[in-house]
């Protein structure tokens, strides 16, 4: 093998000379590279520059790269890193150099600052605005607004403000000037004024609409009229209705003259023209006229037509009736469907041109019909439309009249969407009640009453029939409406409950609670009853002392005494007493009473059961009598009649 050794790399020392340091607007700089040591006269030395780092944006130009001179030119903002290397046979060096290019120094300028709009105008009720300072400028940035009211009507408050944009609330009429300053970055200051103008609220006369022109046919022979579509522009009008001097001479029937709605009834053929009078709150009125046309009677009856007869075949188990084709000689008002036989169904409604009154839906409100305007009609039905999750325009009113004196009645529809049939009138009333009981019935502008279907669907829990009237179930014999959940759950009227078991369950509830009070009466009498007795002494008695033995009943009055026996086996001695004393105590007056009271009753002249204990007679008493003659005294024993206890456990 041939071993080749490589010559020696020579290491040349490099500069590219101290970091550089430019300020714009001057970008062009040269760098030069400086060697040791110097090449060798018959050769040169090869350059090679190269840019290390440089700014995101960087669009400088490089000359003589391969030079020992580099020209830098049109260079931006930021930190160049440069390295140069230097070759030649047998030799190589590297070297580095920073160059920095700073921004051009700046000269602030003052911040201009903007408002918008300089000059506005408003009138009540509008009582708030805004003013917008946001597109101040300024050479560097805008880091401070202040608002300032340097003028205006006296308020509580006035208005002050370091954002961007002025908020102002609760105007009054007057002048306002407004200041805004901005300071900019270096703390310089502008400053400029806007002005702004409240005029009063101006009172409109209101627009009286007395509805459209009407058209009516006998025998019907009464219409309603409506003016709640009269408007104001502060929503507070007087009514008044009367007939025009042409109908001066007309017989009709008028209720409710001085309401929105106008209830005509007894009109005969003819003409007639009504007028509406609306005044505002500041006594401006304005008048409209409209027209009712009684017809004479010519009706023929509908033919209703419920299309051909239909089998299905499940599953399939749906169909759809189609009743479109039924014909009257003028105009078909309602169309009512009505199950006859067979199996219960369910009802479906396409696209027809016509609406189930099963799906109307009733809201009675806590508030004079005459008090109601079209606005709050409008608000009202949003307000519906919000707790039922549709739109206001989904919602058809089909009537709003009065009630009763003090409350109205509004029917609607819900539509389901376009080319749907409407929502179940069930499953709105029911919805539309369980959201107002949530929200505690003040979600509404008036107070609801109740919230029902026209047409009664109750089921009644299969026990009993709705009333159409009331809107609630007439229970059937031995049944009784779920009052808990007529309260507490869905509001809905029910005959769930039977009577028996109501009645067996009351019952047994009752009992249970009176057992419950005997037992706790009972064991609170028997601690307090315990009392300390004295051990008695018992003995049998021999056959001869039973016969000898007359029992006495007790006595309510006097006791006479009687002849002490002359058995020992009856009576305690005195050392008999004593003992017992020693070993019980003293008896109290209840403890006698306790020994002196019968326990199961007694018998007469000695009759018992074979097995008898008979208390021995206790000493209760010496009654000592002093005789005059003698001085004697006597011992006289008072006594109780002993009585007969059988006991189940004999002693011997």
């Amino acid at each position: 093998f041939v071993l080749l050794s490589l010559p020696a790399v020579r290491e040349l020392v490099v500069s590219a000379g101290e970091s550089v340091e430019v300020t714009l607007p001057r970008s062009d700089i040269e760098l030069n590279a400086f060697v040791v040591p110097p090449p060798k006269s018959e050769t040169t030395y090869a350059f090679d520059w190269r840019l290390i780092t440089h700014p995101r944006d960087y669009s400088g130009e490089m000359e003589g790269k391969h030079s020992k001179t580099l020209k830098l030119s049109k260079l931006t903002v930021g930190l160049y890193e440069f390295e140069v290397m230097v070759d030649e046979e047998g030799a190589h060096g590297e070297g580095y150099v920073n160059v920095t290019v700073k921004p051009e120094p700046r000269v602030n300028k003052c911040p201009v600052a903007v408002v918008s709009p300089k000059f506005q105008e408003i009138s009540l009720p509008t009582s708030s605005t805004v003013i917008d300072g946001s597109q101040s400028t300024d050479d560097d940035k805008v880091v401070a607004w202040h608002w300032e009211e340097v003028k205006g009507p006296l308020r509580e408050e006035k208005a002050i403000a370091d954002t961007p944009v002025l908020t102002l609330t609760g105007l009054v009429p007057g002048n306002y000037t407004f200041n805004l300053t901005v300071t900019d970055s270096d703390g310089a200051k502008n400053w400029t004024p806007s002005t702004l103008l409240v005029n009063k609220a101006k009172d409109y006369p209101p627009v009286a609409n007395a509805g459209p022109n009407q058209v009516i046919q006998l025998p019907r022979n009464s219409i309603t009229l409506y003016g709640n579509e009269s408007t104001d522009d502060h929503d507070s009008l007087s009514y008044e209705w009367s007939l025009s001097p042409e109908s001066k001479d007309k017989v009709v029937e008028m209720q409710g003259v001085r309401t929105p709605i106008l209830q005509l009834s007894a009109m005969q053929e003819g003409d007639y023209t009504f007028q509406l009078t609306v005044t505002d709150s500041a006594g401006q009125q304005e008048t409209a006229q409209v027209t009712v046309i009684v017809q004479p009677e010519n009706n023929k009856p509908p033919v209703a037509d419920a299309g051909p007869e239909k089998e299905l075949t499940l599953p399939v188990d749906r169909t759809t009736l189609d009743g479109g084709k039924s014909r009257d000689d003028q105009k078909i008002a309602t169309f009512h469907w009505k199950q006859t036989k067979l199996q219960s169904v369910r009802w479906f409604l396409q696209s027809v041109p016509y609406i189930w009154e099963r799906d109307l839906v009733e809201l009675v409100l806590e508030v004079s019909v005459s008090q109601v305007s079209h606005r709050q009609r409008d608000m009202l039905l949003r307000q519906v439309g919000v707790l039922l999750g549709v739109l206001d325009s989904d919602i058809t009113v089909r009537d709003i009249s009065a009630f009763n004196e003090h409350s109205t009645r509004l029917v609607f529809l819900v539509s389901g969407g376009p080319g749907r049939p409407p929502l179940s009138g069930h499953s709105v009333a029911f919805s539309l009640r369980n959201k107002l009981r949530k929200q505690k019935n003040d979600f509404l502008i008036y107070k609801a009453r109740r919230v029902d279907t026209v047409i009664c669907q109750l089921n009644c829990s299969s026990h009993g029939e709705c009333d159409s009237y009331t809107r609630s179930c007439v229970c059937q014999p031995f049944w009784m409406e779920n009052f808990v959940r007529a309260q507490f759950g869905d509001a809905e009227s029910n005959c769930e409950w039977s009577v028996l078991y109501v009645t067996i369950a009351s019952f047994m509830i009752v009992v249970a609670i009176a057992t419950l009070i005997w037992g706790m009466v009972c064991c609170c009498n028997r601690r307090k009853s315990k009392v300390r007795r004295s051990k008695s002494k018992y003995k049998m008695l021999e056959a001869d002392e039973q016969d000898s033995l007359e029992l006495h009943p007790p006595r309510a009055a006097r006791m006479k005494p009687v002849p002490a026996p002359t058995s020992s086996a009856l009576m305690h001695s005195d050392s008999d007493l004593d003992s017992d004393e020693g070993q019980g105590g003293p008896w109290t007056e209840q403890e006698r009473g306790h020994l002196l009271r019968p326990q199961n009753g007694s018998l007469r002249n000695g009759q018992g059961p074979h097995r008898n204990l008979v208390p021995l007679i206790h000493e209760e008493k010496l009654i000592d009598t002093s005789i005059k003659e003698g001085n004697e005294k006597t011992n006289m024993l008072e006594t109780c009649y002993p009585t007969v206890t059988e006991t189940k456990s004999p002693l011997y």
